[in-house]
């Protein structure tokens, strides 16, 4: 199917494949920004059931998802995970009601099904999700898996204790340790990416993913309608072999302008440079993007900073008293020192040209503390770092950047 709204085509194909029947459903609301992959958990009662009730869920509620999604953007992101979050908690409490009125007055037999969650807002694709399909961007520029599986086996890789290739001929690659509707809780994982001209979005149940690589992609799928490229997925599927219900849904964007690509502007800054690109997914949501004009101040002396400044494209003057002591430029940051001590700068920063910074403001720092324990104390580590570093570095230490 292709489906044009708002520059938008999508496309979705399916198979069973050798099971008994299909447990993956999908949704593609265009009109809405909104699409869905979900993927009964096969060795559980009523997967099926669960996969369709999850992804009519997130239908429901997205009517008018990201006119609220934008309303929140660039202010708190904790706002912001709070909106996605919902979307999979409403679908979770959904899978688990339906389960109820279906086995009753029996206790309903446990039962869940993955999660994967695509919301298009202007130039910006925010993933929520739960499970191990997956969604993936493929760019001409290169692909990347932006999900992580919340499997046992990708759980112990990501812990040092079994390989990459170990996980993939593991049991456990299949045995998932959180899903839609299995418990009350659960982790959300809320991811942001930026998208450029020719990218596409792909979600997909395990189905494909377990038989057609990443890097096979952009062949089948890029400079074709999206509905040739889904279909293009599963054939390629086919070929190899079906293992399971395969569900490939591509999503073409059609942007026409390029927009500041976050990740691979925080991947090559010191404060980020070393997280991998599924954390970066995690932090984007958390980082600004300021675009500033030649002449114009970025920070002035005597105010409060409470945000560190990336350099993303373009230069800045570091003045004092009028009198400029350096220039800056891309991947530097500055502000950390005034934004932990919450204290007045001691310069004023200029820009000596037309550009753009990433910011990460100290409330957003303090959000992602809280949501995100682990993630938050590895950056809180990785800002002390540069402060140590800056520490012996006297002559710059002294500029108060």
């Amino acid at each position: 199917m292709s489906t044009p709204q708002l520059l938008r085509t999508v496309g979705i194909a399916t198979a069973t494949g050798p099971r008994e029947d299909n447990q993956d459903a999908s949704v593609a609301l265009p009109t809405d920004g909104v699409y869905a992959v979900a993927d009964g958990m096969g060795g559980l009662a009523d997967g099926r059931a669960s996969a369709r009730v999850a992804v009519d869920s997130v239908a429901a509620q997205a009517p008018g998802l990201v006119e609220r999604l934008r309303r929140l953007h660039g202010g708190d992101p904790g706002l912001v995970v709070d909106l996605l979050e919902e979307v999979l908690w409403v679908a979770n409490d959904a899978v688990r009601r339906a389960a109820v009125v279906r086995h009753s007055p029996r206790r309903p037999p446990r039962s869940g099904c993955t999660l994967t969650v695509a919301i298009l807002m202007d130039g910006s694709l925010f993933v929520v999700h739960v499970g191990d399909s997956r969604a993936l961007l493929v760019s001409p520029d290169g692909h990347r898996q932006l999900t992580e599986d919340h499997s046992v086996a990708a759980d112990r890789v990501r812990r040092g204790r079994m390989t990459s290739e170990e996980a993939t001929r593991s049991p456990l690659r299949s045995r998932l340790y959180q899903a839609c509707g299995l418990a009350d809780e659960f982790d959300v994982d809320i991811l942001e990416a930026d998208l450029q001209p020719g990218d596409r979005v792909v979600l997909c149940s395990d189905g494909l993913w377990e038989t057609v690589p990443l890097e096979d992609m952009p062949e089948l799928v890029l400079d074709h309608p999206a509905a040739e490229g889904a279909t293009a997925l599963l054939e390629a599927a086919a070929e190899v072999g079906l293992v399971d219900n395969t569900t490939a849904v591509v999503i073409d964007p059609s942007r026409r302008s390029v927009v500041v690509d976050k990740l691979a502007a925080m991947s090559r800054t010191d404060l980020f440079g070393d997280f991998p690109p599924s954390e970066l997914c995690r932090l984007a949501p958390y980082v600004e993007v300021h675009h500033m004009r030649s002449g114009d101040v970025v920070v002035g002396e005597g105010a409060l900073c409470g945000r560190v400044y990336m350099l993303g494209a373009g230069r800045v003057a570091v003045e004092r008293d009028g009198v400029q002591l350096t220039t800056l430029s891309p991947p530097q940051h500055f502000g950390e020192i005034a934004m932990l001590r919450n204290s007045p700068r001691t310069t004023t920063v200029r820009a000596e040209e037309d550009g753009w910074l990433l910011a990460l403001p100290l409330d957003h720092i303090q959000a992602l503390i809280r949501r995100r324990p682990a993630l938050g104390a590895r950056l809180s580590l990785r800002i002390a770092a540069s402060l140590a570093n800056r520490a012996v570095d006297t002559p710059r230490a002294s500029l108060g950047c």
